[in-house]
């Protein structure tokens, strides 16, 4: 196969075989062979069957799956993070103060309890009996 490997950042091209702990980064128009793998997207619901000793030049390991994805939380906290500050100094310059303090505290209560919620929702789906997830 000659295509070149996906950018180390990139979770589109990140993919996991369903009911293994095994980790794919194919890259984008990469053409597989079909077979009796099941593999799935990282961040899309998207299943495809494919060849086994096709997909084997694609695996990479858990722990860098891993770190693609603890860098691409990261990157969109941050995100979060400088949006919530822009919005604290736009309030603080604005006479009247469109947006009050306690405007401020309800967003970033309510984005921890999503996030709460969503790491609680992911436990326990992978704790789940039959649970096909990595």
């Amino acid at each position: 196969m000659s295509e070149s490997p996906p950018p180390a950042d990139d979770l589109h091209s990140l993919w996991y075989a369903v009911g293994t702990r095994d980790y794919f980064a194919i890259p984008a128009g990469a053409e597989l062979p079909e077979g009796d793998l099941t593999i799935r997207a990282i961040l899309a619901a998207a299943d495809r069957s494919v060849d086994r000793e096709a997909i084997a030049s694609f695996a990479i390991p858990r722990e860098e799956a891993t770190r693609r994805l603890q860098v691409d939380a990261a990157r969109a906290l941050g995100h979060a993070r400088d949006a919530l500050g822009r919005l604290v100094e736009i309030g603080a310059r604005i006479p009247g103060q469109l947006v009050q303090p306690s405007d401020v505290e309800t967003v970033v209560d309510s984005l921890g309890k999503g996030l709460s919620d969503l790491a609680r929702r992911f436990r326990e789906q992978r704790k789940a009996p039959g649970s096909s997830d990595p």
